[in-house]
């Protein structure tokens, strides 16, 4: 069972963390190892800690750690019903709970988000979403995964880079928070990031900012097309979209 820890936390909820949920190993970067390092001897039952040096791949880490798997080493047959997730809630009125998911959750769940999606094999999935929140997981991970589409992973959500890979990798499906949407159309108008590829987004609000975002590129490129995104966004944008639209149409006009 895997429980994700926020990077953030202090070495005191990490021990929680660790204790509550019985941790007897820790993945962790460089970074990370000296707030373990503040834990008191005897407050964990963590027994092995690999850490991932930086420019280190997780992969280059394990092999470090495991060159080979153990010969008299078998996959253990999983039970769906087997817990393999497990998320703590922030504590905002207490310490933190740890809420398990299993693995028929998750291969129920990854399905479901890819079929309401219409998610495909081509389709590019950004994933900016802290991954110690079970949305990072289910959406852009399972969904994608489920789908036989890729994932493009970014240590955190920084406006810029979330420009440029989605025009690097030309992504389609962006799982994000309404403020992250609003942060990408307004630097729009300083990027020349190519966009139109990105077509969905995760709710109905958050496919407004996405076409909007999509027509706005297309405006800067022109052409009849790009006039016809414009005004078929026009139709369902609001306040600061509405008016990125309008001024996009002007310069078109």
């Amino acid at each position: 069972m895997v429980v994700p820890v926020n990077p953030v936390y202090t070495s005191r909820e990490i021990a929680h963390i660790l204790g509550d949920s019985g941790a007897c190993m820790v993945l962790a970067h460089q970074d990370w190892t000296p707030r373990l390092e503040e834990i008191e001897p005897g407050a964990i039952q963590v027994r092995t800690v690999l850490t991932r040096q930086g420019g280190q791949s997780l992969e280059q880490a394990l092999d470090r750690a495991c060159p080979q798997a153990p010969e008299a080493w078998r996959p253990p047959e999983l039970d769906p019903d087997e817990p393999v997730l497990t998320f703590y809630t922030s504590g905002t009125t207490g310490k933190p709970k740890g809420v398990m998911l299993t693995h028929r959750n998750l291969t129920f769940g990854g399905p479901n988000v890819a079929q309401n999606y219409g998610l495909r094999a081509e389709d590019v999935t950004l994933a900016a979403l802290p991954m110690v929140h079970v949305f990072c997981i289910a959406s852009p991970f399972m969904g994608a995964f489920s789908s036989g589409g890729g994932v493009v992973v970014m240590e955190s959500f920084k406006t810029e880079e979330a420009l440029a890979a989605i025009a690097r990798h030309r992504v389609t499906w962006f799982p994000g928070v309404p403020t992250m949407f609003t942060y990408l159309l307004k630097a729009l108008d300083e990027s020349r990031a190519y966009v139109a590829d990105l077509t969905r987004a995760l709710d109905e609000n958050q496919d407004e900012r996405v076409r909007a975002m999509c027509a706005w590129a297309l405006g800067r490129i022109g052409g009849d097309a790009a006039a016809r995104a414009l005004r078929e966004a026009a139709g369902t944008a609001r306040g600061l979209l509405q008016e990125e639209i309008d001024l996009a149409l002007e310069d078109l006009a």
